[in-house]
């Protein structure tokens, strides 16, 4: 196990590549994805190594002490992160599966597998199945939906919707763009699913704009507890007796849990928030992963327009 400094010093340079970027995706981008295939240990003795690169990228360690301050993790979110995700490379390491307590949910590492790039095509019957499954934010007939496979915690896809991104897109598009939000439940954090509930639930009972007025408010307050998401469905006209049954019976159990299937196997998502960005017409698609700026979805949006 890493030793607290280190963990510690981890962290640091995780929060300060990681506006863009969930914790898997920063490890990938280091290529320490490889240490797969090597010794586990490596990455403890190599984390120096990184750390300098870092500092030096930014400006020197101090520069540190400010990232801390504002960032959106707690240390001890975080060291929960990486300490569940070296469990899990030491499990895939040693041939045994990791452990996932959460049902449902997903711990962020990479279907056995990977596409061979962020791009690549499904069909017309697919994409129909995807639209029918979900609430559709804009145009149902646009010609290009942006998929986000998302949970509520995930701090990431509050910076992304916080950002005005969505909004930026939307005006800029217009009827050419759908957005649609799909569940990917990290098991990490202990709201994503019952989140997920909530929102399906409010979807059922209050229609696709109660539940982008949800998803939009547990963002824009980056509070995603049971409580707060269902007085905010209360709030906006649903039913509370019938929303909380509606939760307890688990009827949407199954079908948040095909969303994560499909956003890991079909399109190679492994962490929040993963976009997918397809031509309804032609099938082609297109992966960015991450809260990435608005112009790098406007460059895959008029890529697939072409």
């Amino acid at each position: 196990m890493l030793g607290k400094e280190k963990e510690k010093n981890l962290y640091s340079m995780l929060l300060a590549v990681g506006g863009m970027f969930t914790f898997v995706t920063v490890i990938i981008v280091y290529g320490m994805i490889d240490y797969k295939l090597k010794s586990i240990d490596k990455l403890s003795s190599d984390v120096e190594k990184l750390l300098n690169i870092q500092f030096s990228q930014i400006g020197g360690e101090e520069n540190y002490s400010t990232i801390l301050e504002i960032g959106e993790l707690s240390k001890d979110q975080a060291t929960s992160q990486m300490k569940q995700y070296l469990e899990q490379l030491r499990a895939q390491k040693s041939g045994k599966a990791p452990s996932n307590n959460n049902e449902g949910s997903v711990s962020n590492e990479a279907p056995e597998q990977m596409p061979e790039s962020p791009v690549g095509k499904v069909s017309v019957e697919e994409i129909k199945s995807i639209k029918d499954s979900s609430y559709i934010d804009g145009n149902v007939d646009a010609k290009i939906t942006w998929i986000e496979y998302s949970d509520l915690e995930c701090p990431y896809c509050a910076r992304l919707h916080n950002s005005g991104t969505p909004e930026a897109l939307k005006e800029k598009y217009g009827e050419k763009l759908n957005i649609i939000f799909n569940h990917f439940p990290l098991e990490f954090h202990a709201n994503a699913f019952p989140g997920a509930q909530v929102l399906e639930c409010t979807g059922e009972l209050g229609g696709s704009e109660n539940f982008y007025e949800v998803m939009k408010a547990s963002f824009k307050s980056k509070n995603s507890s049971k409580d707060f998401l269902v007085d905010t469905a209360v709030g906006l006209g649903v039913d509370k007796d019938a929303l909380n049954e509606c939760i307890a019976s688990g009827k949407h159990d199954d079908k948040i849990k095909s969303q994560v299937l499909v956003g890991s196997q079909k399109f190679g998502v492994t962490g929040t928030p993963g976009n997918v960005l397809v031509n309804n017409e032609t099938g082609e698609f297109r992966v960015l992963s991450g809260a990435l700026p608005t112009s790098e979805f406007e460059k895959a949006i008029d890529e697939l327009l072409k």
